[in-house]
């Protein structure tokens, strides 16, 4: 039975979606399983309404975005295994910026003692930068650098961007703003109720 739900949002982008879905094929193992949520909402909100349908019926749950490809095999066993030995977060190198958790993996019973998995308040952006404080706070973030799993966001690979980067984009400014408030105002309660789920 599968352990890991790996979420990922998109709309539009049929041929991410292809990509995303072939190379999961050829690196997973039966210990995880990916969902597509279609739906015009932002990226929070899909995730986080995924989350709550599905957070009792796996050990941890895992974002992923449609720009980025599964390139290690067995990556999603790696993810796991030190959500195995306590509850936390895990997340890859997505040769974007390492140490820094753009996919990551967290236990279901973190996401339940939130009511959350993405920051509410963020619409896009910095929801990594909430997952890396939440970790690093309650001293319960793995980093794998050996799991790669590459962003082939346009700024990296080149090109240019389509109309749903152009989106995100438009809520960059509201996004920094609302993290900033979340960081000052209401970050060290959250932490509080991570550290009392992994101690």
């Amino acid at each position: 039975m599968a352990e890991l739900l790996v979420i990922c949002p998109t709309v539009r982008r049929p041929a991410n979606v292809r990509r995303l879905k072939g190379s999961y094929t050829e690196t997973s193992t039966a210990v995880s399983e990916l969902v597509f949520d279609q739906r015009d909402l932002t990226c929070t909100e899909k995730v986080n309404d995924m989350a709550r349908k599905h957070m009792d019926a796996y050990e941890a749950l895992m974002f992923v975005g449609d720009d980025h490809i599964f390139q290690t095999w067995g990556w999603d066993d790696l993810l796991m295994a030190p959500l195995r030995e306590r509850p936390g977060i895990s997340f890859p190198d997505d040769c974007s910026r390492p140490g820094h958790p753009e996919v990551f993996a967290i236990s279901s019973s973190i996401v339940r003692a939130l009511g959350w998995m993405m920051l509410p308040s963020q619409k896009h952006y910095y929801v990594d930068d909430a997952v890396l404080q939440l970790g690093v706070r309650a001293r319960c973030i793995t980093y794998l650098p050996e799991v790669v799993l590459p962003h082939l966001h346009y700024k990296v690979v080149g090109g240019q961007p389509d109309e749903i980067y152009a989106r995100a984009h438009s809520w960059l400014d509201e996004d920094r703003a609302s993290y900033w408030e979340w960081l000052a105002e209401r970050s060290e309660g959250d932490v509080e109720t991570v550290t009392r789920v992994v101690c």
